[in-house]
């Protein structure tokens, strides 16, 4: 029999081409989307894709979310935390709430979701789609690090508390990837950077749109969805995969850095900020 995976965050990118794969290889994706249209064109990739609609962060919905799955399965062999959103702003200018909302995707949106469908998994594995930003902080996309670190710190934690040998959890970090969560971040990021004060554009408006610009480029040479899709199903193949994998040269370049002191991480950081102003 087909083995069922709860899937968040499938729209698009990572989560529907992790869909999409899965599905070819003899998994029962149950894949949560926030709107109509995004069902209709996911369940027509593959008949073993069944969505079902979740906001990740309203506590109500998952719940209901579990009465629905429950009545599609008796079992989960997998949790895939994939539903993010990536925070781009200044420190000292932050909007709070929006901080509070960054983390209640990111961070809390899966914890919440784990506890909720645990009971359902025997044996299996939680599988989260974390970052290199939760390795190494990086200048004005603070709070999306600060978000992925708490992460796996809690799921870390849980590695160590449960008394299951049989549940594996896993964390992906990669580095940038082609999906539209930069593209909106970046978009976000000039708009809250267009209604900054005075004073706060003159500290940080030309770093800003520097390491901005940059991105962007960078994004045309970020790995693909599929690439993250791949190695989700390698991992759920595998009997006892690691607590972590890196994915894309940035990803092991954030992992090496992480080694080293807070003062050596802003050094080179510092360095690499110059470089790219030339």
């Amino acid at each position: 029999m087909a083995k069922t995976v709860l899937l968040t965050g499938a729209s698009s990118g990572i989560g529907r081409a992790t869909a999409d794969l899965l599905s070819q290889n003899d998994f029962k994706i149950i894949a949560t989307v926030r709107k109509e249209e995004d069902k209709t064109s996911l369940e027509s990739l593959n008949k073993n894709i069944k969505c079902i609609f979740l906001d990740v962060t309203n506590s109500d919905e998952i719940k209901q979310a579990l009465t629905l799955v429950k009545q599609e399965t008796d079992e989960l062999y997998a949790i895939i935390n994939n539903a993010g959103q990536a925070y781009t702003g200044i420190v000292e200018y932050a909007n709070i709430e929006e901080i509070k909302q960054q983390f209640a995707i990111n961070t809390l949106a899966p914890l919440e979701i784990t506890k909720t469908f645990l009971p359902m998994i025997k044996q299996g594995k939680i599988i989260n789609i974390s970052s290199v930003s939760s390795n190494v902080v990086y200048q004005f996309i603070s709070p999306y690090c600060a978000s992925k670190k708490a992460l796996d710190i809690f799921f870390q934690a849980l590695t160590l508390e449960m008394d299951n040998p049989n549940i594996k959890i896993v964390s992906i970090k990669p580095g940038i990837v082609k999906t539209p969560i930069w593209e909106k971040s970046l978009d976000a990021a000039y708009q809250r950077l267009n209604a900054l004060p005075d004073e706060a554009k003159e500290k940080y408006q030309k770093k800003l749109n520097i390491l901005l610009e940059k991105v962007r480029k960078s994004i045309k040479y970020g790995k693909e969805p599929e690439d993250v899709a791949n190695l989700v199903l390698k991992i759920l193949k595998m009997k006892n995969p690691k607590l972590s994998y890196n994915l894309g040269f940035g990803a092991h370049i954030g992992e090496i850095l992480s080694k080293f002191s807070p003062d050596f991480q802003c050094f080179i950081l510092k360095c690499g900020e110059k470089y790219v102003k030339k």
